[in-house]
Formats: C-alpha cells, structure tokens, sequence
C-alpha cells in the first residue's frame, strides 16, 4: 500500500514533457516501435532532456536490487563530503570472524561478510546481508539511525528533486522489494552519472570515483565464494567477476557485445534499471514487475533503443 514520501520539502523539478521535446536525433516511429516492445514502464532522457515515455513514467513500484545502487549512492555521496574513503573498514564486518573488510569490498561485493571461506578481497558472491550490513552501518552513523527513504531525501532528493511519491519496504539490498520509485525519478539518478557527479551547479559525486564505475572493480584473480548458494545468485555472482564496479553493474568484461563498452547499469530482478550510456549522452530508466518468465537483458533493453538514433545509423 502507499504512503506518504518520507519528505514533503523534496523540491518538484520537471523534466521537459515528453509532448513538447524534441526528437533529439531519433528516428520517431522506430524509437516508439522500440519502447513500445517492452514491459512496464519506461522512459528516454537525452541531452538532459525527457524525450520518450512507455506506460505511467510517474508509478513507483519496487526496484528490487536497483536498491542496491541507492545503497551506493549513499556512501558515494559521503565520499564527496570527505566522511569516508574506499578504505575505510566498515564497523561490524569481522564475520564470520576476522579479518574485517572495507568499503570498497562491501561495495564490490568481494567483503565475504557472513561467509565461509572468509578472506575479504579475495572472493566475490552476489551477497544480499553484505549490503544490509553495509547500508546499516552508514544510515547508524551518519544519519541517526533513520530509515533509509529519508536518508535518501537528505542526501539525493534533496538535490534532484523528485516528480513522484518514493518510500522503502524491506532492505537496502533490495529484499522485500526495497525502494519504490518511478521511472522518471530513476532517470534523475542516471543523469546525475552521466554528468559524472554534478547537478546543475553542484557537486554531488567526485568525477574520479563516477569514472571508476565503468571498470570492473573485482581484483583479478578473486573466486566465487560458493557458500552463498541458490541458483539466481550463482548467476549473478558469475556476472559479476568482469562486469561490477561499486554497486553498478557495467560492461567492462563485455557482457553485451552489442552495446558500448562505457556503459553503466543498474539492475533489478522484474525488470528494473537505469541505464547510462556516455557516448549518446543518453539515460534509460525502467520500472516493470516481470514475473514467471524471463526479463529482458540490457541489451534487449537498450539495443532497439539505439538502433533508432539517426547518428547511430549513419555512422561508417
């Protein structure tokens, strides 16, 4: 059921209505045809503008493990206000037993927190606790103890601003659905990278740490820590060893051989993301509650997309 957004001072900033923007160097029908083709809803930002829209853009529903991302995005945001560094060992994580892991390994998801074998930085799993723990640590001793929606209207929507209602059930990392948000809101996040950090005049981000995101930051060499079973999240683990970075996912181990290797993406089960593509200066946002069947991947996603972009299709 909804309820009211954790904050009622979250300023509402529009996007260009999608009736009134330009094209923006798409091809109109086949960019309909494209977004047409998928589930949920979804929409298109280029150039810093709204450009395309599928379904309801301004529904919330549950992003699941996009969640994740948020969760980041806390700590990133942190980073900039000098209260945390990669390195900085989060409280709690000698667990099972030491040695404890840092920021970065929590983010990388190579913290072994709660497993066995436990050596932090040599092993990655796809790990819901890790980032329970983690967010927990933050929201403890950096906000107060508040929950994490009105943490994220102080430290992003505050900024941003919002169009839409947003509130969190469950937990950071997504179990029990975690955020509920729109798709045009999730777009604001998208932006926010493709601008490396920056919103408007402000500096939310270090461009250094956004720029790191397209690399995959599991050191060479780690293995998959198979304590953590279940057959999902083996196939997210094994993802993750050449296309992770700080709880984004991205192409650097060339996942999408179709698709630019600078590329970042949030993801969540049911078919949720945010998908940020420097080279078009473009932002695609989804939101959808895929079940029983598989969803698409992000190239199924972003592809046609793509393909209706005029400068794509005359490029040699």
């Amino acid at each position: 059921p909804e309820r009211p957004p954790a904050s009622h001072g979250a300023p509402r900033q529009r996007f260009l209505p999608a009736n009134r923007a330009p094209p923006a160097g798409f091809d109109a029908p086949a960019l309909r045809a494209a977004l047409g083709s998928l589930e949920g809803n979804a929409v298109v930002v280029r150039h810093g503008k709204l450009v395309a829209v599928q379904g309801d853009p301004g529904e919330p529903r549950p992003v699941n493990s996009v969640s994740k991302t948020f969760t980041s995005i806390v700590f990133a945001v942190l980073l900039g206000q000098g209260k945390l560094r990669l390195g900085d060992v989060v409280p709690g994580s000698a667990h099972p037993g030491p040695p404890p892991a840092t920021y970065r390994q929590f983010l990388n998801m190579t913290s072994d927190y709660g497993l066995i074998p436990h050596a932090p930085g040599t092993r990655f799993a796809y790990h819901n606790p890790a980032v329970q723990h983690y967010g927990s640590q933050m929201a403890r001793q950096y906000f107060g103890g508040q929950p994490p929606d009105a943490i994220i209207e102080q430290v992003l929507w505050s900024l941003l601003g919002r169009e839409d209602k947003f509130w969190f059930e469950g937990e950071w990392s997504g179990a029990g659905g975690g955020f509920r948000a729109s798709a045009r809101d999730l777009a604001r996040i998208g932006l926010l990278f493709l601008r490396e950090g920056r919103w408007r005049d402000r500096k939310l981000i270090p461009a250094w740490y956004v720029r790191e995101l397209y690399k995959c930051q599991i050191p060479k060499g780690a293995l998959y820590n198979a304590w953590e079973s279940g057959k999902r999240k083996l196939e997210y683990s094994l993802i993750l060893k050449d296309n992770y970075s700080y709880g984004w996912w991205n192409n650097a181990g060339r996942q999408f051989p179709e698709l630019p290797t600078e590329l970042i993406y949030a993801w969540g089960a049911n078919g949720n993301n945010i998908i940020v593509i420097p080279r078009y200066d473009l932002v695609v946002a989804k939101v959808a509650e895929i079940r029983g069947r598989p969803e698409p991947n992000v190239q199924q996603v972003v592809l046609p997309i793509l393909k209706s972009l005029k400068e794509r299709r005359e490029a040699p």
